[in-house]
């Protein structure tokens, strides 16, 4: 115990000595801070601290920049003061930047965390200055002097406000307020980098080289001054307006210029890409020495500027002066708007009172080679006409005598060096000549080119004659152009055309009222072998190669007289009309026509109408016959013997009609078909039309010329009337062999009422209807097929027992003169009748093996059974069938003994040979055929 009590004592002491070294540390720390405190506040300004400074240069750094100042104080509330500041860039030797004095409110809290956050700058005597690098003369050259300015900065808005702004460049004095937007800058590189330094960095290059440039500019400026307003952008940074003012201007590019008392407005923006910007500028005078002057100017100018490059294109300038007095023209009053694209080229509209005349002109010019294009509205008057005459270089005089006031309206266009080259005007005289011709009044376009004389739009009077036409010639080589309009009869002015001129119109005769025309004609004055005219005609009660219209009009084209191009064509006759167009050529030598081409359409009488294309439209036409008037779509080619080929024709036909219709005399109903003619050949591929109450459907093909002529063909006949067919296709082969028709039948009596549908194709010579080989199939419908009797005593005994036979079928073959019928059936309600044999075209007769199944068509089982009990009576009620359709023969096809045979025969046995073919098959005669 008494051991232990020392130590304890030693522990205790030296833990109160501890506790007693750090309290009196604590206070003394607390003694020092607080010295340093008082300190402050008495002091109120000290240098700036390293570490501060070490912020400033890191920052700048970043941006490739670095500031230096002999001297530079804060205080506690962050306002720092530097004297003789100067910023340098690392790629310039020389300094970007000089200041007598710079200010800096900074953020307090923000530069105890190390941050370089300015809030207020104040700046005075400052400098700003190109380097010898960018700059046009080599040297460091200070563009901006005697800056002051003052700004606020809103870090977090990267705003700016401009409280004081005053500086010289050059001659100029600049004075700006307002504020503006800092482009948004991101670093990855550089966290929490200014982006005025870096703005600085990036721009001050570009617009250091472009104000150099500006030292020529201001030069021609006396007391300039310049005052900007900024509005704040965030696309632009600031909307600029600036107002410039000076006492005057004067340079000596492009051209020699001086001008007094001048203000002008400017609005653009401040920074980025393209963006429309305006000028407004005023002058109490403007000059061009020995060439121009104006008196109270005033100009607008709209256009696109690039900030960044200070670039600026005019799209547009409005001006306006009290007097104008330059290019031996005096004016007043005048008003211009240009668009310039780009200097010295300019477009304008300028109105005003030029030598006592009202002139409205509107062109384009170039100022520095002195040529111009422009378009003008002027009364004429005596003074202005004289020096018009004296620019014209023309025998307009010679040929055109004026002797009053002229309207004009047109336009002119000066060569190199303010030459006139071309005037073109409208004009409104009266008592004038025209090339000896005495006028009581004319207007019209008038054009002069060197020696091309165009006078156009004439409408004169003389008397009571009135002409409209124009009127072109080469006063050096006599070649003419002439253009009329009016009521006029053609031949009773062949003097101002082309001999071929009369022998076209040699054909027409108007023996009513003129026609009202139009002509287009040129060729050369005196004997020439060349002529071209193109005329349009539109004539009441005409009659053409000898056929009578109501009306025609005709646009045509005739060259040399050997080439008529007949650009329309419309005949009117009645209610029906034709139009359509062709060309045709003549042959001078063989005088004759070689080749025509048309395109027509038309619902006119065929035969009357094709009578105009002369004996070939009636030898085409002629196999065609109409009841009543197609509408017919024709387009083709005909070449004559004179051809250099030789005769060829190429001809497509689209008709459409009604009643009826004949194609080589036969005949048909509502006639539709394509036809194509080539020569010998006519291919129909689409047709239409009724025949014997039915519907006919197919096409055709017929080659050859017409005493060879073959024809091919594919039919298909819908709903048709049998006995109505038969008496047509009987009529037409009399009418080939030149024989009367046959008188009605009994046949054709009882299958008119007798439906039926047939499919047909088949190929022979045309002109020999017993020579075609094809097949077919057809299906006949009707009550009435049980009273045709071609069975004799038989049909007699169907018709007792009431076997009514509605439908029939077939299959059959045509073989020139004979149709074979492999498969014939007969049905009706109950019965049907099977039958298989052929009929002679030429003979008319029969040949059929039929029988008849009273019950085959019966669904009934009773009927069925009692079918199968009479089979052996049907095959004793076979029967042969031949002599005509009206007096047909008939007789039972087995006897006895052939019945009971067919009785017994096995029905697997191979069936008899079929007879040899009769004499009359075997020769297969027809009084068509060739040996």
């Amino acid at each position: 115990m008494n051991a232990a009590s020392p130590l304890w004592s030693a522990c205790r002491w030296c833990a109160s000595c501890a506790c007693s070294f750090a309290r009196w540390t604590l206070w003394l720390l607390l003694s020092a801070l607080l010295a340093l405190q008082l300190y402050v506040l008495d002091a109120r300004q000290f240098p700036v601290p390293a570490f501060l400074l070490r912020a400033i240069e890191s920052r700048l750094a970043v941006s490739q920049l670095a500031v230096h100042f002999r001297h530079a104080t804060i205080d506690p509330s962050g306002r720092l003061l530097a004297e003789d500041v100067l910023l340098e860039s690392r790629t310039y030797a020389e300094p970007l930047f000089t200041a007598r004095a710079l200010y800096v409110r900074l953020d307090p809290w923000a530069l105890l965390a190390g941050h370089f956050d300015p809030r207020e700058v104040c700046v005075a005597q400052a400098s700003l200055f190109v380097p010898a690098m960018l700059s046009p003369t080599g040297r460091t050259e200070a563009f901006v002097n005697h800056l002051d300015f003052t700004a606020y900065f809103t870090p977090r808005q990267r705003a700016i406000k401009l409280a004081q702004f005053n500086c010289r460049i050059e001659n100029l004095v600049v004075t700006a307020r307002g504020g503006l937007h800092l482009p948004g800058i991101a670093s990855a590189a550089a966290p929490g980098l200014l982006p005025l330094a870096e703005f600085i960095r990036r721009n001050y290059p570009h617009f250091s080289r472009q104000l150099a440039l500006l030292d020529d500019e201001l030069a021609s400026f006396d007391e300039p001054q310049l005052q900007v307003e900024l509005t704040p952008s965030d696309v632009h940074g600031a909307l600029v307006t600036a107002l410039l003012t000076a006492r005057a201007f004067h340079r000596e590019t492009p051209w020699p210029m001086r001008a007094t008392e001048l203000r002008a407005t400017a609005k653009m923006p401040l920074l980025g890409n393209a963006a429309p910007a305006s000028l407004d500028l005023s002058a109490a005078g403007f000059f061009l020495p020995t060439r121009a002057s104006t008196q109270a100017v005033c100009v607008q100018v709209q256009g696109v500027v690039w900030p960044d490059q200070l670039h600026f294109i005019p799209r547009t300038v409005d001006f306006s002066a009290a007097t104008f007095d330059g290019w031996s023209v005096q004016g007043t009053d005048l008003l211009a708007h240009l668009a310039p694209g780009p200097l010295p080229g300019v477009q304008a509209v300028i109105v005003g009172i030029i030598a006592g005349s009202p002139v409205s002109l509107q062109g384009r010019a170039d100022l520095k080679a002195q040529n111009a294009r422009v378009g003008f509205d002027v009364a004429l008057g005596p003074a202005l006409l004289a020096q018009v005459s004296a620019r014209m270089h023309s025998h307009l005089p010679g040929l055109l005598v004026f002797t009053s006031p002229i309207a004009l309206r047109g336009d002119a266009e000066f060569a190199d060096g303010w030459h006139l080259a071309d005037l073109s005007t409208y004009f409104e005289a009266k008592h004038l000549t025209v090339k000896d011709v005495p006028v009581d009044a004319v207007r019209g376009w008038a054009d002069l080119r060197g020696h091309n004389l165009n006078v156009t739009d004439i409408v004169l009077h003389q008397h009571d004659n009135v002409a409209l036409g124009s009127y072109t010639m080469n006063t050096s080589t006599l070649d003419y152009r002439f253009l009329l309009h009016g009521r006029l009869r053609p031949l009773e002015f062949a003097n101002w055309f082309h001999p071929d001129w009369a022998g076209f119109w040699k054909d027409f005769s108007f023996t009513t009222v003129p026609p009202e025309g139009d002509a287009d004609a040129q060729g050369t004055w005196g004997p020439s072998d060349h002529s071209d005219v193109f005329v349009f005609a539109d004539a009441a009660s005409p009659v053409v190669h000898r056929v009578p219209f109501d009306r025609v009009r005709v646009i045509l084209h005739i060259v040399d007289g050997n080439y008529y191009d007949a650009r329309e064509v419309l005949l009117v006759r009645g209610a029906r009309t034709a139009r359509g167009h062709f060309t045709r050529l003549i042959d001078p030598v063989k005088d004759t026509w070689s080749r025509m081409e048309f395109d027509a359409t038309s619902n006119l009488d065929l035969s009357e109408s094709a009578r105009i294309f002369g004996r070939d439209g009636e030898d085409f036409i002629a196999p065609f016959n109409f009841a009543q008037p197609p509408t017919v779509h024709a387009t083709g080619v005909l070449e004559s013997p004179a051809a250099p080929g030789g005769e060829h024709k190429l001809v497509q036909l689209v008709v459409a009609s009604s009643g009826q219709f004949k194609l080589y005399d036969f005949p048909l109903n509502d006639v539709s078909f394509d036809a194509t003619l080539r020569n010998d050949d006519i291919d129909l591929p689409r047709i239409e039309a009724s025949f014997s109450e039915g519907t006919l459907k197919g096409r055709a093909f017929l080659t050859g010329p017409d005493t060879t002529r073959r024809m091919r063909f594919d039919f298909h006949l819908a709903n048709a009337s049998l006995g109505r067919a038969v008496a047509t296709v009987d009529d037409f082969l009399a009418e080939q062999n030149n024989q009367p028709p046959d008188p009605p039948t009994k046949f054709v009596q009882h299958a008119a009422d007798i439906r039926f549908d047939l499919a047909a194709a088949a190929e022979g010579r045309y002109h020999d209807p017993l020579s075609f080989t094809g097949s077919g199939t057809t299906a006949l419908t009707g009550s009435e097929l049980g009273q045709i009797h071609l069975l004799g005593l038989l049909s007699q005994l169907l018709s007792f027992t009431s076997l009514r036979f509605t439908e029939a079928q077939a299959h059959f073959t045509i073989g020139q003169n004979k149709l074979s019928f492999p498969r014939v059936n007969v049905t009706g309600a109950n019965s049907t009748i099977k039958a298989e044999g052929g009929y002679w075209l030429d003979k008319k007769t029969l040949d059929f093996n039929a029988k008849v199944y009273p019950f085959g068509e019966s669904k009934f089982l009773p009927s069925e059974l009692l079918n199968r009990f009479l089979t052996p009576v049907s095959m004793l009620a076979e029967v042969k069938l031949t002599g005509t359709l009206d007096q047909p023969k008939w007789a039972f096809a087995y006897g006895p003994t052939s019945f009971f045979r067919k009785l017994t025969q096995s029905k697997s046995s191979p069936p008899a040979e079929k007879p040899p073919p009769t004499g009359t098959e075997q020769e297969n005669f027809s009084p068509y055929l060739s040996p």
